[in-house]
């Protein structure tokens, strides 16, 4: 099921104004960065036939738009305000804590549309949003992207009228006491015959160096059937993870890799789609 929220806007933010963080948690599902960046292109090229100025993009407000989506797809929710965890606040909360200020802002947020053009066409049949998308007084923007365990992609895009696009993104928050954590990074899912295949970068934050030792964990299923394991390996800060597919098996294939180390655990999901 597709669905809209009614479109947001502000008045300008304080700087005292953001509550909580801005860094995603270790459990959010992974963004969908390029979806994100053709978001982007298609309402600059809308409102390029509009005879409006492009939008840049901003660094803070693409961290913001990318954790609430990453947050709605994990929490399955969609709603413009976050809700707890990890802590309850509103929009502009959010926009302030990733370090957009003393500017007003717009926000679209969706859920349900399969790509880019589907999501964008919603939005400009759509009053409220289409007038974010038009509205002359914006100048950046910051878009992202995310599938729930569900397989639903979930959409969010900010707006401001103050073009911070040549400003540092928000710096991640680093583990109490300097101490490491481990972080997941999607390289590659494939799905060649009779099999899918998944490489995920383990690393150690904030260092980003990979992980010499640990343990994988891989489950996936299809059709609510699971699939059976056969590469099951951690070797240089890759994590692989192989599944056996039958013949016949056709449809979502939803899968989980946990990695756990001396520096914790952490793990990925993703959903592959045979088509």
């Amino acid at each position: 099921m597709c669905a809209l929220a009614i479109a947001a806007s502000s008045p300008p933010i304080s700087p005292a104004g953001g509550v909580g963080g801005c860094t995603p948690g270790s459990n959010f599902r992974p963004e969908n960065a390029a979806f994100a960046a053709q978001v982007v292109q298609l309402v600059n090229q809308h409102r390029a036939s509009m005879g409006l100025r492009a939008l840049a993009v901003s660094p803070t407000l693409t961290a913001s738009a990318v954790w609430k989506a990453r947050h709605m797809a994990t929490y399955n929710y969609m709603a413009h305000e976050d809700p707890a965890p990890p802590v309850a606040r509103s929009p502009g909360d959010r926009i302030a804590a990733c370090g957009y200020t003393n500017a007003g802002w717009g926000e679209n947020i969706a859920a349900g549309y399969p790509t880019p053009a589907a999501v964008v066409a919603a939005w400009l049949q759509s009053p409220g949003h289409k007038a974010n998308i038009e509205n002359p007084s914006f100048v950046v923007t910051g878009s992202g992207a995310a599938t729930s365990a569900n397989g639903t992609v979930v959409w969010a895009q900010d707006f401001g009228m103050a073009n911070d696009a040549g400003s540092a993104p928000p710096p991640a928050k680093k583990p109490a006491g300097g101490a490491q954590s481990l972080v997941l990074r999607k390289l590659e899912v494939t799905r060649p015959a009779g099999r899918v295949v998944a490489h995920v970068r383990a690393v150690l934050s904030p260092s980003g160096r990979p992980v010499a030792h640990g343990q994988t964990g891989c489950t996936a299923s299809i059709g609510g059937h699971p699939l059976r394991v056969v590469v099951n390996v951690l070797r240089g800060g890759t994590a692989t993870c192989t599944w056996r597919l039958a013949s016949a098996n056709h449809g979502r294939v939803t899968a989980t890799i946990v990695v756990k180390s001396t520096a914790g655990a952490a793990r990925t999901s993703f959903v592959l789609v045979q088509h």
